[in-house]
């Protein structure tokens, strides 16, 4: 049976609607960067805060100058449009990935769940020869061309996308989100004032039959996809899906990301009913024995695979609600899933001196790093770190405390911190999470 199962993957399929799925893929790269630049959003994101919020193990990485960060954008346009156009491929995935991974990883506030996937994307784009087929190095004879794709490339990208939907829906299955609506009441009720639709839709049993149908679509829409009879309204339905949220949300190129990842779904020679593609013949030619799912390339995939599921299960691992302590939150696939607003600020106390002031993070953070340090407890001790390090430059050592406030899912605000915690006592730290509601 594995014999066989390898040898159904190993099977070449038609290549041009992974080629359509690179090129669409790498000019949303490129687009996505672009926009970054002329929003203008680069010199305030990166520049003009003094303190970034690292993730656990990249503290080590540098932070550019403006012209550097400028450069960075820059090889991010180029290697996607190299991904698109297949123009040195390898070079152009890995000039992409290295510039993305270091602007994303300089401040964990600036986490999003597209900017992840974008991510691993990226590197599933840089390990599979995707420009084996339909691009300008195999027009000038840098790469053999493929004139079949073996089919384990298209399934992998698939249980990549299909991953998403899963846990995205997955997460859903909570009291808050199936029997309160929220957060799609809240959201719904910030619609109040809008002629004809906040009448229509600001109702809990609106947010409540909304709530139930997102987790529905997300649990099961790659299956739809996948079956030929229910895959054209099935694909109109994401259509319609990621266009309202885009109209409604602030989520960037998401939905445009999901779009285009839909289309992994389709028969995997979907374009040539499309008139513009429809000149380009298939040859029959056997794939080459370089393309079979083996030895290295097996072990990554499956390791791929088995990661792909762990991470957003860790959560699983820590004590206390992870809607409400964001322990494991990040990389899972918790998409648009709570609302939160929050208030902090610190309390330094000098026991030499029998004094104590407050700091304001508002006075040294940008508006987004102060709204996402409002809510995320772990953050909210980097803060603390922060703070404790820069007085003990000045020669003081102190006790940090943090006074915060968190309103989740519409509930009352409460503290997100033990305010008798000293955030400057590294024992203190990583036992902030608490499992009460």
């Amino acid at each position: 049976m594995y014999a066989r199962l390898r040898a159904s993957l190993s099977r070449g399929i038609d290549p041009l609607g992974l080629v359509l799925f690179r090129v669409l893929l790498g000019l949303l790269f490129a687009f996505s960067a672009l926009r970054f630049v002329l929003k203008g959003w680069v010199r305030p994101t990166y520049v003009e805060p003094s303190f970034h919020f690292r993730y656990s193990g990249f503290e080590w990485i540098p932070t550019p100058d403006l012209w550097l960060l400028y450069v960075l954008f820059g090889g991010m346009v180029l290697g996607g449009l190299g991904i698109a156009l297949g123009a040195l491929y390898r070079l152009s995935t890995g000039l992409w990935l290295v510039c993305f991974l270091w602007v994303e990883l300089l401040d964990k506030s600036t986490y999003l769940n597209h900017y992840y996937l974008m991510t691993l994307l990226g590197v599933l784009a840089l390990v599979l020869p995707l420009h084996r087929s339909g691009s300008l190095d195999v027009r000038l004879g840098l790469v053999e061309r493929w004139d079949r794709a073996p089919r384990w490339m298209l399934w992998l990208l698939r249980f990549q996308i299909a991953v998403v939907y899963f846990f995205a829906g997955f997460a859903k299955l909570n009291a808050d989100w199936l029997l309160r609506g929220e957060p799609m009441w809240t959201w719904l009720r910030g619609l109040d004032g809008v002629p004809l639709v906040s009448s229509l839709i600001a109702a809990q049993a609106t947010a409540i039959a909304m709530s139930w149908a997102g987790a529905l679509y997300d649990l099961t829409i790659p299956l739809w996809l996948s079956l030929q009879r229910t895959r054209t309204l099935a694909f109109l339905t994401v259509v319609l899906f990621h266009v309202m949220t885009w109209m409604i949300f602030p989520i960037g190129v998401f939905p445009w990301l999901m779009i285009i990842s839909a289309t992994l779904f389709f028969a995997p020679g979907w374009p040539r009913r499309l008139r513009f593609f429809r000149w380009h013949k298939l040859p029959q030619a056997p794939l080459a024995d370089t393309s079979r799912l083996g030895g290295p390339m097996l072990a990554f995939v499956g390791l791929w695979c088995l990661l792909q599921v762990a991470i957003p299960l860790r959560f699983l691992a820590y004590p206390g609600e992870v809607n409400w302590n964001e322990r494991g939150f990040r990389f899972s696939w918790r998409v648009m899933l709570i609302e939160k607003t929050g208030f902090i600020e610190y309390r330094v106390v000098d026991p030499s001196k029998d004094r104590s002031w407050l700091v304001s993070p508002r006075n040294e953070l940008s508006p987004l790093q102060y709204k996402m340090l409002s809510t995320q407890p772990d953050m909210m001790e980097d803060y603390g770190r922060h703070l404790a390090s820069r007085y003990a430059d000045q020669g003081l050592s102190v006790q940090i405390y943090a006074d915060s406030w968190v309103s989740w899912n519409g509930r009352p605000a409460r503290p997100a911190l033990d305010r008798n915690r000293d955030l400057a006592n590294s024992a203190s730290l990583g036992s902030w999470f608490d499992p009460a509601l």
